[in-house]
Protein backbone atom coordinates (compact mmCIF):
# COMPACT_ATOMS: atom_id res chain seq x y z
CA UNK A 1 0.00 0.00 0.00
CA UNK A 2 3.12 2.40 0.61
CA UNK A 3 4.68 2.02 -2.11
CA UNK A 4 1.44 2.26 -4.43
CA UNK A 5 1.88 5.88 -3.48
CA UNK A 6 4.55 6.29 -6.06
CA UNK A 7 2.16 5.99 -8.70
CA UNK A 8 -0.77 7.53 -7.55
CA UNK A 9 1.05 10.58 -6.73
CA UNK A 10 2.81 11.06 -10.16
CA UNK A 11 -0.19 10.19 -12.16
CA UNK A 12 -3.15 12.71 -10.20
CA UNK A 13 -0.09 14.90 -9.82
CA UNK A 14 -0.29 15.11 -6.12
CA UNK A 15 2.35 16.47 -4.39
CA UNK A 16 3.86 14.40 -1.78
CA UNK A 17 7.14 12.15 -1.07
CA UNK A 18 6.30 9.42 -4.00
CA UNK A 19 6.53 12.26 -6.34
CA UNK A 20 9.35 13.44 -5.39
CA UNK A 21 11.28 10.67 -5.20
CA UNK A 22 9.64 9.26 -9.03
CA UNK A 23 11.62 12.79 -9.72
CA UNK A 24 14.41 12.31 -8.08
CA UNK A 25 15.04 8.73 -10.03
CA UNK A 26 15.08 10.45 -13.13
CA UNK A 27 17.49 13.12 -12.26
CA UNK A 28 19.48 10.45 -10.85
CA UNK A 29 19.32 11.69 -7.29
CA UNK A 30 20.97 9.15 -5.70
CA UNK A 31 20.68 10.51 -2.30
CA UNK A 32 17.25 11.17 -2.51
CA UNK A 33 16.56 7.68 -3.72
CA UNK A 34 18.55 6.18 -0.60
CA UNK A 35 16.76 8.61 1.68
CA UNK A 36 13.47 7.61 0.27
CA UNK A 37 13.93 4.12 0.62
CA UNK A 38 15.63 4.05 4.42
CA UNK A 39 12.52 6.28 5.14
CA UNK A 40 9.88 4.01 3.50
CA UNK A 41 11.72 0.90 4.61
CA UNK A 42 11.46 2.40 8.63
CA UNK A 43 7.96 3.31 8.59
CA UNK A 44 6.56 -0.28 7.10
CA UNK A 45 8.67 -1.78 9.74
CA UNK A 46 7.51 0.53 12.91
CA UNK A 47 3.59 0.14 11.11
CA UNK A 48 4.25 -4.10 11.27
CA UNK A 49 5.58 -3.77 14.73
CA UNK A 50 2.26 -1.58 15.82
CA UNK A 51 0.34 -3.73 14.07
CA UNK A 52 1.61 -6.82 15.66
CA UNK A 53 1.36 -5.65 19.41
CA UNK A 54 -2.04 -4.27 18.98
CA UNK A 55 -3.60 -7.79 17.81
CA UNK A 56 -2.07 -9.45 20.50
CA UNK A 57 -4.19 -6.57 23.11
CA UNK A 58 -7.12 -7.12 20.38
CA UNK A 59 -7.25 -10.54 20.64
CA UNK A 60 -6.73 -12.40 24.03
CA UNK A 61 -6.50 -15.48 21.80
CA UNK A 62 -3.23 -14.40 21.15
CA UNK A 63 0.19 -15.07 23.04
CA UNK A 64 3.68 -15.00 23.50
CA UNK A 65 4.88 -18.24 23.36
CA UNK A 66 8.00 -19.05 25.98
Amino acid sequence: MLTGTFVIESIFNIPGLGKYFVISIKDLDYTMISGTVVFYGALLILCTLVVDLLYGFIDPRVKLEE
